[in-house]
């Protein structure tokens, strides 16, 4: 069995989303009637992935074309509190 590659990445720093809709939630409404689509990261502290894509979106300020979007980062303590080599070998 052939070992993984690490993957390297500058993580986020996720404090400057706290304030929003609700603390680290943030909807984008588009005043029209459509769907919803909600993207939630960090259910698991150490699953760093959704958190980078949030904080892109979030980044790039996410508007919805019909609905509304929210973007919630729910465990964003449990990354901050994370060392890199913790996070690092929670991966397998």
């Amino acid at each position: 069995m052939s070992e993984n590659p690490p993957i390297e990445f500058a993580f986020p720093e996720l404090r400057r989303w706290e304030k929003g809709d609700a603390p680290y939630i943030h909807v984008a409404e588009s005043g029209k009637p459509g769907p919803t689509v909600m993207v939630a990261a960090l259910t698991h502290g150490n699953e760093v992935s959704g958190a980078v894509v949030v904080d892109a979106l979030l980044g790039s300020g996410p508007q919805a074309a019909q609905g509304h979007a929210d973007l919630l980062l729910q465990q964003h303590r449990g990354l901050s509190q994370l060392r890199c080599q913790e996070r690092r070998s929670s991966r397998a």
